[in-house]
C-alpha cells in the first residue's frame, strides 16, 4: 500500500512539473522533479522529465545524465528514449 501512495504522490509531482515545464518553468520542474526522485531515485519518467527541464534551461551536461539515467532504469520507454 506504502508502494501506491509513493508512486502516486510521484506522478502528481511529475505532473506537476511537466506543467511548469511547458510554461517555461523550469526551475520549478527542475525542484518538483527532485522532489519526485526523493522518493523513488530510480523513477525513470522523472529523470527523463528532468532531463528535459535540465535542456530547457540550457543545462545541456546535466541533462545527458538524467536522459542516460531514465535509459538505465527504463530502456524499453519510449519517452525516456525520446528524452536521450
Amino acid at each position: 500500500m506504502a508502494k501506491l501512495i509513493e508512486e502516486r504522490q510521484i506522478a502528481a509531482l511529475v505532473e506537476q512539473a511537466d506543467r511548469a515545464r511547458r510554461s517555461r518553468d523550469f526551475h520549478g520542474a527542475m525542484t518538483l522533479l527532485k522532489r519526485a526522485l526523493s522518493i523513488d531515485p530510480e523513477h525513470a519518467h522523472a529523470h527523463a522529465s528532468l532531463a528535459l527541464a535540465l535542456l530547457g534551461a540550457r543545462r545541456l551536461r546535466g541533462a545527458a545524465i538524467e536522459a542516460e539515467l531514465a535509459l538505465a532504469f527504463d530502456g524499453n520507454s519510449p519517452f525516456c528514449h525520446y528524452t536521450a
